[in-house]
């Protein structure tokens, strides 16, 4: 909880100097209010619904398979994963190349 406390503030503050408060809530209300929040509380709802019939361990199984469902037909979110993974790895190719390097004389 900290930390998602530092993270708002964070936010709040550079969204505070920048001035561009539209772009930000625009980009909250498609991301979370129109994204993240259906599927969370449907998310929710499942594991509820699996814990009151008695069976958990069933739930998790479908939800697991739910996100995977997600995972395979949401092109964007197969394409974000895919650049995160590319930059880490650009990253850490690139730091070790300069670590490796001759210094300059």
């Amino acid at each position: 909880m900290p930390l998602a406390l530092i993270v708002l503030g964070t936010l709040a503050a550079l969204t505070a100097l920048k001035g561009n408060y539209d772009k930000v809530g625009e980009a909250f209300q498609k991301d979370v209010i129109e994204g993240f929040l259906p599927m969370g509380l449907g998310l929710v709802g499942l594991g509820v619904v699996f814990s009151v019939i008695g069976a958990p361990n069933a739930g998790r199984v479908f939800i697991s398979l739910v996100l995977i469902a997600y995972f395979l037909t949401n092109s964007t979110a197969i394409k974000a994963i895919e650049e995160q993974v590319s930059s880490l790895s650009s990253t850490s190719t690139a730091t070790e190349g300069n670590a490796n390097a001759d210094p300059v004389k």
